[in-house]
């Protein structure tokens, strides 16, 4: 950070997306001192030149989540670069995103669809979806709607609120889209995947309570609906968690 030297961009580039770092051999132990390195000087690529990031991200992007890769793993320190990128490029990388959604088996799918979700068992995050513009997401969805729309359901950020500054995105899904019983059961799905400790009765507890406050203020008939049969579900897991 002291040196008068700047970062070379082609030569900088040209070692960030070398095939070694995505074909590391299966006998190499993990090393996050290389990811460290990788992702600070990344980092330092993307802030020094925005317009030539967008190349980097195309590649983070054709390995994403892949094993014996800087990218291995849900949760990689790398991710905060292609986070940096997103911001910097949401229209493109979105496309790019997409690309990889479309084919919805592949496990590439399925680390980028975690990516957007954010969110680990234990510590909430919005997840990157929320650095793509709404009416992107919307476009996608309609386009498929029958496919897209419970797909949007499972990975969209498992988080619900109501800020008349900021859009929730989970609650437009549900608003949108949550008239299919597809819908509504993907995010029951999505809402569903987490870690607690203490008591499951007490926790299912506090999650039926946030939505009947929740329900309070709200109006969609979809949104309802959906908050409606979540409180049946958790009623039946809370006196299930008493059972036994």
């Amino acid at each position: 950070k002291d040196s008068d030297r700047a970062l070379p961009k082609d030569k900088t580039l040209e070692i960030l997306s070398h095939e070694a770092l995505f074909a590391i051999p299966k006998a190499a132990p993990r090393s996050t001192l290389l990811e460290y390195l990788w992702e600070t000087t990344a980092l330092s690529f993307v802030e020094l030149y925005p317009e030539e990031s967008l190349r980097l991200g195309s590649v983070m992007l054709a390995h994403f989540g892949e094993d014996n890769t800087i990218l291995h793993g849900y949760h990689s320190t790398t991710q905060r670069v292609i986070n940096t990128i997103a911001v910097q490029h949401p229209e493109e990388i979105w496309r790019l995103v997409t690309e990889q959604l479309d084919h919805s088996d592949s496990s590439r799918a399925f680390h980028v669809s975690q990516w957007l979700r954010g969110g680990e068992f234990y510590a909430e995050k919005s997840g990157a979806l929320m650095f793509f513009q709404p009416e992107l997401i919307w476009e996608w969805v309609e386009r498929d709607k029958q496919d897209r729309a419970p797909y949007l359901a499972y990975f969209v950020p498992a988080q619900l609120f109501q800020d008349e500054a900021k859009i929730c995105l989970a609650r437009e899904v549900l608003a949108r889209y949550g008239d299919a019983r597809e819908v509504r059961s993907s995010f029951h799905a999505n809402l569903g995947t987490e870690g607690f400790t203490g008591p499951g009765s007490l926790h299912y507890k506090q999650k039926r309570q946030f939505l009947c406050e929740f329900r309070q203020n709200e109006t969609n008939a979809n949104v309802l609906r959906w908050i409606d049969e979540q409180v049946e579900s958790l009623d039946s897991m809370i006196e299930r968690e008493r059972v036994f």
